[in-house]
């Protein structure tokens, strides 16, 4: 069983307890096994395929709560997103995309989904400006292709004509 995120006053920190019951031989519960988990120091880094730098993944709980964050943990984590744009948008679905600016105010293309069994939403988002510059240098490169190849057709075009036209 995963506990609520919560503020330990004894270490003043963010934590989450996890909790196992133990059970007699009759399946009855005996007892508990618990253990918090430290969520400023939880390493919750995935893998991006973009700049690490320009991207973030957090998670939320239910109640708007942050409970990890790839980026600033110390600052982000125990922070309340209610009334944020990200958060009204992640009440609507539980998944989808959709571009807003985030807490720390970088307006990013978010991708987010609802962690199965829990309440606790997960989201990742790219810099706005990193993925507009990532597409416009890849519109540009095709652009000049296509512009090259109808260059080249253009060219063939002329060529096959003067061939045809000329007298035999």
């Amino acid at each position: 069983v995963i506990g609520r995120a919560y503020l330990a006053p004894q270490i003043k920190r963010w934590v989450k307890q996890i909790r196992q019951p133990i059970r007699d031989d009759k399946g009855q519960v005996i007892g508990v096994i618990s253990a918090p988990i430290d969520l400023v120091q939880f390493n919750f880094t995935p893998a991006y395929s973009a700049d690490p730098a320009h991207a973030v993944t957090r998670m939320m709980n239910g109640s708007g709560t942050v409970i990890a964050s790839s980026q600033e943990a110390e600052r982000w984590v125990g922070r309340d997103a209610r009334g944020t744009a990200v958060w009204d948008r992640m009440l609507a679905k539980s998944d989808g995309t959709f571009r807003a600016t985030g807490l720390d105010g970088v307006e990013r293309l978010y991708g987010f989904a609802t962690v199965p069994d829990t309440d606790w939403r997960v989201l990742s988002g790219v810099a706005y400006k990193q993925v507009r510059a990532a597409t416009v240098a890849r519109l540009q490169r095709s652009i000049v292709i296509a512009a090259a190849i109808l260059l080249v057709a253009m060219m063939a075009s002329y060529w096959l004509a003067r061939i045809i036209l000329r007298p035999m």
